[in-house]
């Protein structure tokens, strides 16, 4: 009786175990973790000794972000892995009040430094952009890939060109 408890739950353990990638994860089919964006701040660095977060921006203007993401993949299981947070994937939007968005740029491909072992990673060392024309509201969308193609959640900032 004792073995058949034994092999019933080595059973159970292999089929857990299988069922999430042999890793756990929160992708699909077993693939590992996605990236997880936590936070994205948009920055004025007209003047780059005072940098400001901020959501409204003069044409002209000069901006950044920082992206606040975790990452699962390695730290949760204490498991070595080549799997990393590989890119940012940035989307510009121009809103118009119709509720109709028009395509500003992108999506743009990013590279990220390899970031291997961290849980939460800020990423800053984007170059600035200059706010261009014409006036109005804006989305940007950001999605981080890992190098296995999981996918983030997307995660949009608003901002206003006067």
């Amino acid at each position: 009786m004792n073995q058949l408890k034994v092999t019933i739950a080595i059973i159970c353990f292999i089929l857990i175990a299988y069922s999430c990638g042999s890793r756990g994860g929160n992708g699909t089919g077993g693939i590992g973790w996605t990236p997880v964006i936590n936070e994205v701040d948009m920055y004025n660095v007209t003047d780059p000794k005072n940098p400001y977060e901020a959501t409204t921006f003069g044409v002209g203007d000069k901006a950044y972000f920082n992206i606040d993401a975790q990452f699962s993949d390695a730290d949760s299981f204490n498991i070595e892995t080549t799997n990393t947070m590989k890119y940012v994937w940035i989307t510009d939007f121009l809103l118009s009040s119709t509720e109709t968005t028009t395509l500003v740029s992108g999506p743009t491909r990013v590279p990220l430094p390899g970031e291997n072992g961290h849980l939460v990673v800020t990423f800053t060392s984007f170059d600035p952009i200059t706010i261009s024309p014409p006036a109005g509201d804006y989305r940007m969308d950001f999605q981080i890939e890992d190098s296995k193609g999981n996918l983030s959640t997307v995660i949009s900032v608003t901002y206003q060109v006067f």
